[in-house]
């Protein structure tokens, strides 16, 4: 906590939203399941493949387009825009998808887990017991 860090991007919340940031691992209706129990004004940032989904079934959360599920690249262009959208709008909470850690979903992953603080729900742990 009080090492110097190297550069910015290195601190552990680093481009972090002023709501509460929390990445989900699972599928697209493990994912809609849990953010429908939430309470608040929610952002839900999602693949665009979850879009219509998640739209129909959280009709009183905000959802956000992250980009297609395989298009890293493009995800980690969009990630912060959506991440200042979500604060000027004064969300109570922002829900994310967790990354890969597999080849370009690393440097995202990277991204994302700073951002939330390191804050994952992996719903399909919970499913599994």
């Amino acid at each position: 906590e009080n090492d110097v860090v190297l550069s910015p991007g290195m601190k552990y919340r680093h481009y972090a939203p002023k709501a509460p940031l929390t990445l989900l691992g699972g599928n697209a209706e493990q994912k809609i399941n849990y953010i429908s129990r939430q309470i608040g004004e929610i952002a839900f940032v999602c693949y665009a493949e979850e879009m219509e989904k998640a739209s129909r079934e959280l009709p009183n959360c905000s959802v956000f387009d992250l980009g297609e599920k395989e298009n890293e690249a493009e995800q980690a262009k969009r990630l912060f825009a959506l991440l200042r959208d979500a604060d000027e709008l004064g969300f109570d909470h922002i829900y994310a998808p967790l990354p890969s850690t597999e080849g370009m979903g690393m440097a995202l992953y990277n991204r994302m887990i700073r951002a939330a603080s390191h804050d994952v729900v992996d719903l399909t742990a919970a499913e599994k017991k």
